[in-house]
């Protein structure tokens, strides 16, 4: 685990394990949370929204979902019904994967699950043409992980920074498609 990604959840290990767990859980969620729009631009299915959703609402209210093993197994990307298969499915599937991983993280405790959950949404965006429009570096430093540090939610402006599109231009762009 000796990337630059996972030098970075290690040092949230400084602090005591609940700490740095529910820390991380922020932060993995804030990741995949972000890199749904590279799902939303090809996909109409809502795994990945929903994993995130069932991540989001177990930090705020701290109940756990009934069962989190539907939000663990990425969702698999499609169009109508219609399987995707061809270059499309690197960057959706990476964004469904985030998604998994942050859930898995949140019941496994295990450091490579939020590693994964970054990667998976950073690999997103390296895949993904939104990539170009979206320094998913920057606000990862500058903003998520200050928010995930001090436990609290984003607020609107924070979810947006350093990207140059919306999630509904993503989702009108995908209908146009079809």
């Amino acid at each position: 685990m000796h990337t630059e990604l996972g030098d970075l959840v290690r040092a949230f290990e400084s602090v005591a394990p609940d700490e740095a767990y529910m820390r991380l859980a922020w932060l993995s969620m804030f990741a995949a949370r972000r890199a749904l729009p590279c799902w939303e631009l090809y996909c109409d299915g809502r795994a990945p929204q929903e994993a995130v959703l069932a991540v989001r609402d177990w930090l705020l209210t701290g109940v756990a979902p009934r069962n989190w093993k539907p939000h663990t197994k990425p969702g698999l990307p499609a169009y109508k019904g219609k399987r995707i298969v061809d270059c499309r499915e690197c960057d959706t599937g990476c964004a469904a994967d985030s998604a998994a991983q942050a859930a898995r993280f949140a019941t496994t405790r295990d450091l490579f699950d939020a590693v994964c959950a970054l990667s998976a949404a950073y690999s997103a965006f390296d895949q993904s043409p939104l990539g170009s429009r979206e320094e998913f570096d920057r606000w990862l430093l500058d903003v998520a992980v200050p928010a995930a540090y001090a436990c609290r939610e984003l607020t609107s402006e924070e979810r947006v920074a350093f990207r140059t599109y919306d999630d509904e231009q993503v989702r009108l762009q995908r209908e146009k498609r079809s």
